[in-house]
């Protein structure tokens, strides 16, 4: 897997094969001494010797194909530009934050990483242009796609010589304006970095969407035809009345089932959430008593979690047998695996009336671009133009849930290219 093909330098295959056994491991190898590093790496990227763009972006082919090199690459560059200090890891890495039971604030997370915290006011999705605009600049110095390069953070600019910077953001490396909170998030192998704010909004929604499709199931019981009541039958509907009056919230229990939980961070930190509100939530799909909401986890492989007998466990289950098993109202799912689709199975389940999201959208990292989210511009081969995505042939209205994203902080952000994380909700249409 770590091999690079055939033709790619010497020096450079030579490294690798001494770096790989411990190749996910941290950065420690240098210390903190960034300084050393490039020293070591820009002769083995870059052989020729020759950092001007022109001849450094030739260079770029001999191992750029390497994705997983190329990952620990930035990795470790990232963790080295920008230490995390140590308050913030405690914090952040607590048990409590771990298991979900304690959250940050948004604000608190960019405090304890030393970071000015952006306005959520002014929150907008990032696009696919944002996240190339550095790495276009230094192309384009090199003379691949023309024009000059514009100002930035490494050295690149027109005909100066590249650093390492500017090496592993031209190759595609996305390091460009990235902070001690991708160095948190690479160092513990994160995607999302959840905080109180997200999660409120997201647990809001939930609890607002199981309100609204127990008033629904309501009015559609109300609205079925049933003979005048006599005069005992009128007293004793009075009586009943009374006690509909006096019942909870939501008619029945509802489920709400969260597929690919991981370790359960997520879920636990919404069952707390909802639990501290309105609705009685409890979690996990072997609880009992009356309450509203049943919040699922499942998972084919669940991940170790430091909550212990305080949260609520992840199930081992395959997304499809536990929506078989557990015939949800709502299904949950935090950044699907890049490639695949599970949406389809989940439209087919009768009892879901609406799916979350929770990861890059459209064009990112998560799912299918087209049999997920469909995107227009990810459409198969064959495909014309007018004809309705997969989720609204399957009679589902998708929906932003941009209250959720302006709190949604993940792996790739950067000054230019936050937002790229995202809420996206998929409601069963009457």
């Amino acid at each position: 897997m770590w091999a690079l093909r055939p033709g790619r330098p010497e020096p450079l295959r030579s490294f690798v094969d001494r770096a790989a056994p411990g190749i996910f491991g941290p950065a420690s190898r240098y210390g903190d001494d960034l300084r050393r590093f490039e020293a070591e790496m820009l002769p083995l990227l870059l052989p020729g010797g020759d950092r001007t763009p022109a001849a450094a972006v030739a260079d770029l082919d001999g191992w750029r194909g390497s994705p997983f090199f190329l990952q620990w690459l930035r990795r470790t560059y990232i963790e080295l530009a920008h230490p995390v200090p140590p308050a913030a890891a405690d914090a952040l890495r607590s048990p409590g934050a771990r298991s979900g039971l304690w959250m940050p604030g948004f604000a608190e997370v960019h405090g304890l990483l030393g970071l000015a915290a952006p306005d959520p006011a002014t929150w907008r999705a990032a696009t696919v242009e944002d996240a190339a605009a550095r790495r276009r600049e230094l192309l384009r110095a090199a003379g691949v796609e023309g024009g000059s390069a514009g100002g930035g953070e490494g050295g690149g600019e027109g005909g100066a010589e590249w650093d390492l910077h500017d090496v592993i953001e031209a190759a595609g490396g996305a390091v460009w304006g990235r902070t001690a909170m991708n160095a948190f998030i690479e160092k513990h192998g994160l995607w999302q970095l959840l905080n109180r704010e997200m999660v409120a909004e997201l647990a809001a929604h939930l609890a607002r969407r199981c309100a609204e499709l127990d008033s629904a199931e309501r009015a559609s019981s109300s609205s079925s035809s049933s003979p005048s009541p006599g005069p005992k039958q009128a007293r004793k509907g009075k009586k009943a009345r009374r006690a509909a009056a006096e019942a909870p919230v939501l008619a029945r229990q509802r489920v709400v089932l969260e597929v690919g939980a991981g370790d359960g961070q997520l879920g636990n930190a919404l069952v707390a959430a909802l639990g501290a509100g309105a609705g009685g939530l409890k979690g996990s799909g072997g609880s009992t008593g009356a309450a509203d909401v049943d919040y699922v986890m499942t998972d084919v492989t669940p991940l170790v979690s430091l909550a212990g007998a305080q949260a609520p466990d992840v199930l081992r289950a395959d997304y499809r047998a536990a929506l078989a098993r557990f015939r949800p109202d709502i299904v949950v799912c935090s950044w699907m695996p890049m490639g695949e689709d599970w949406t389809a199975d989940f439209r087919a389940c009768e009892s879901v009336q609406e799916y979350v999201l929770v990861g890059e959208a459209d064009c990112g990292c998560c799912g299918d671009h087209w049999r997920t989210f469909g995107n227009a511009a990810h459409a198969p081969a064959g495909f014309e133009e007018g004809v309705a995505p997969p989720h609204e042939q399957d009679g589902f209205t998708k929906v932003y849930l941009d209250g959720v994203s302006r709190y949604c902080l993940e792996r790739f952000d950067s000054a230019h290219y936050g937002g790229n994380s995202r809420a996206v909700a998929f409601r069963r249409r009457d």
